[in-house]
């Protein structure tokens, strides 16, 4: 999976098409909420990446790959959420067809 934002992008691994529709719904049900929660979307590679929900912010989520020490970490805030939750839908689609 590649998510391209505004003046980054990270490739990763999925573990199968099945985590989209898993990480589509757990944007809708975190966004707008103060409430920590994560999901494992697949791996860099040694390293899990992570979408996390911020508990301060209604509108943040971080993408986190973290593994011995290292990490490297992207912030989503909004509007940005909005296009990664519409660049995923696109991502099922084209996997439908």
């Amino acid at each position: 999976m590649t998510i391209i934002a505004s003046g980054w992008d990270f490739r990763f691994s999925i573990p199968d098409p099945g985590v989209l529709p898993k990480a589509l719904s757990f944007l809708s049900e975190t966004s707008g909420t103060c409430i920590f929660s994560e999901i494992v979307l697949g791996s860099f590679r040694a390293a899990p990446v992570r979408l996390i929900k911020d508990d301060e912010f209604e509108d943040r989520f971080w993408i986190r790959a973290y593994e011995g020490g290292e990490m490297v970490e992207f912030t989503i805030v909004a509007p940005d959420i909005h296009d990664l939750i519409g660049a995923i839908g696109n991502a099922l689609d084209d996997l439908s067809e």
